[in-house]
């Protein structure tokens, strides 16, 4: 659900249809802080999952990929950065702990696509969305919905942080670096 907090339990790489494992998660570790961050913000609005980040090594379709998603992998939460961090991280010897809030849901696919927005480098340029909008008007309310969501999920993801932060000496976890 929109604003739901995830939790990577492991992070697969998507690259021409195929699903490869990624290191640089440990699972107990991923599974102990979706339970305390469950339990830490039980009272909200939102929920806790744990789950698998697929990283899309190019911009991809969810309606297209949900059907390309192995039934074995719980919770899929389809993105574009964490196979990369995950392995900046494990080169450098620095566990993760990768933590996203929720900003569109599993259901909706957009009428555009990210691509149609940025530069080669993913850099937003005004005349791109505005060239976009103009061809594809019907995409203001998405648009919209999606600003109002990222919002939503970022103030969400805040507040986990924060719970981090503050709760430190009392995270579950055998080692947390907080940077």
């Amino acid at each position: 659900q929109v604003g739901d907090i995830m939790v990577a339990q492991r992070i697969l790489l998507n690259r021409d249809n195929f699903f490869s494992p990624q290191s640089g998660i440990v699972e107990e570790d991923a599974k102990r802080l979706s339970r305390y961050l469950s339990d830490a913000l039980n009272d909200r609005d939102f929920r806790v999952h744990g789950g698998a980040f697929i990283t899309a090594a190019d911009i991809r379709n969810k309606v297209e990929m949900a059907r390309l998603v192995p039934t074995w992998v719980p919770n899929p939460v389809l993105e574009m950065e964490t196979a990369a961090v995950a392995k900046a991280a494990t080169e450098e010897g620095v566990p993760l702990l990768a933590v996203r809030g929720v900003s569109d849901d599993v259901r909706e696919d957009l009428g555009f696509s990210i691509s149609e927005l940025t530069d080669a480098r993913m850099r937003i340029r005004i005349g791109k969305v505005l060239k976009t909008v103009a061809g594809k008007p019907w995409i203001i309310p998405q648009m919209l919905r999606l600003a109002k969501n990222s919002a939503k999920a970022g103030e969400n993801l805040a507040l986990a942080i924060a719970v981090l932060l503050e709760d430190t000496d009392e995270l579950p976890l055998k080692r947390v670096k907080c940077f």
